[in-house]
């Protein structure tokens, strides 16, 4: 069976039996079009079941010359080890040429995040938009909790105790975490609920009312919390691009700078895994470098 074949068989596979959707097959050919071109350029009449690790290498080793990023070689790696699966199940392939051939490591960037007084500064601006207890309300709690923009967007008003200081947090896979809520953010959140009218005390009147409302009272939307801490970091002259998750990275950052475990604060982030959290390491350590080299008188 040559390359051709192959390739057929596998988009209707994806397609009939996986059910994906044309613009997941058009991604899926894009990433193992590399692979044909090779194949037809070096591998002239080759039957794909005498593939193997040793003529599969310089082809990878190609990859390496190329202007890829890290994260786009790890998906082409990804799509080649899916249909290399394919063929070795369906009896084409007798091994994985993959197996034994190191995979690309995932590329991992320090996450953008605001000092303390750009942090001071964004929450300090008097905002003369639509809503400006919303919105202040939104950015305290962002920066206050760590939230992620689709969490904060999720929450109902039970899911704030306004007494115990908590947010009750439903995160990614369904896990449920609760997480502090400073003074300065359940201040905000009384404001707010006062602008609405609000009776943090009738639990049973405001059940399964959302949190943060739209000019009509639906739920907000996450490109609306975006677009307004966008538009507030604009008018408090933050010179960089802001988004909700550089809220989240601040506050990682700011409670490690100030000697926070690293365990409380990947439980409080909603991380499965300690090494998600463990990026955050590298801010701190670069900046402990920077002070020790401008402190120590043989650093230099």
């Amino acid at each position: 069976m040559g390359i051709d074949e192959a390739l057929r068989r596998y988009w209707l596979y994806l397609r009939g039996e996986k059910g994906l959707s044309p613009a997941t097959l058009r991604a899926y050919r894009s990433d193992l079009a590399d692979l044909e071109a090779h194949a037809r350029s070096n591998w002239p009449g080759l039957p794909v079941g005498r593939w193997d690790r040793a003529r599969l290498r310089p082809f990878l080793a190609a990859w390496g010359e190329r202007p890829y990023r890290r994260s786009t070689l790890l998906r082409k790696y990804n799509a080649l080890g899916a249909f290399f699966r394919y063929l070795k199940t369906t009896g084409v392939l007798r091994d994985n040429p993959l197996d034994g051939i190191p995979r690309p490591r995932r590329e991992r960037r320090v996450p953008a995040f605001l000092s303390a007084p750009e942090m001071e500064r964004l929450l300090a601006l008097r905002w003369d938009g639509p809503s400006p207890a919303r919105g202040r309300a939104i950015l305290e709690l962002l920066y206050s909790s760590g939230l992620r923009v689709s969490e904060l967007t999720g929450l109902d008003t039970t899911h704030v105790d306004i007494w115990a200081g908590t947010v009750r947090v439903f995160g990614k896979g369904s896990r449920e975490r609760v997480v502090p809520v400073g003074e300065r953010a359940l201040g905000a959140l009384r404001d707010y609920a006062r602008e609405r009218g609000l009776a943090w005390g009738d639990r049973a009147a405001i059940r399964g009312t959302p949190l943060f409302v739209n000019a009509r009272g639906g739920r907000l939307s996450s490109r609306s919390v975006g677009t307004l801490v966008a538009a507030w970091a604009r008018r408090a002259a933050v010179e960089r691009r802001v988004h909700p998750h550089v809220l989240r990275h601040s506050f990682a950052t700011h409670l490690l700078d100030r000697g926070c475990d690293l365990r409380s604060v990947q439980e409080m982030l909603g991380h499965k895994n300690l090494s998600t959290t463990q990026i955050y390491t590298h801010v701190t350590t670069a900046r402990l470098r920077q002070v020790y080299e401008r402190a120590h008188p043989r650093a230099g």
